[in-house]
């Protein structure tokens, strides 16, 4: 269960959707965070494209939850339905040549029935839009 100070930062985010997702990726609860997304929904990760609810459980499988990638937000930022959110990475994976800590952003659209696309980005990238840093 994530630490008390976490669940603070986390319950000053005003979209519960991120909260969610935030919060299923932390406490391992595969089955809320596939829920999450649109049946249509997208996941962009570098150079791949992720569409579809099922193409989404299964790469999660393999990139967050087998790993048990947790996720401390830093900071966010929200436009409309876009919310971008900065978080510091920690899981069993080998930071050998990582920066400590390891920091990604997050860029969420919400749909009203979920969430309809993910960026993963290493922070400093370019991602248009109007939610980033």
């Amino acid at each position: 269960m994530p630490d008390a100070p976490l669940m603070s930062r986390l319950s000053n985010l005003a979209t519960p959707l991120v909260l969610d997702w935030i919060e299923a990726v932390n406490e391992d609860d595969f089955d809320s965070f596939r829920q999450l997304f649109t049946e249509g929904a997208e996941v962009v990760r570098g150079d791949r494209l992720i569409h579809g609810r099922p193409s989404i459980g299964a790469w999660a499988a393999h990139e967050i939850f087998a790993i048990r990638l947790r996720f401390t937000p830093i900071d966010w930022q929200e436009a409309g339905a876009e919310v971008a959110v900065r978080v510091a990475v920690a899981g069993d994976f080998d930071p050998t040549g990582l920066p400590d800590p390891v920091v990604i952003l997050l860029r969420f659209t919400l749909a009203a029935d979920g969430i309809g696309r993910l960026v993963v980005a290493p922070v400093g990238a370019p991602i248009p839009g109007p939610a980033g840093f």
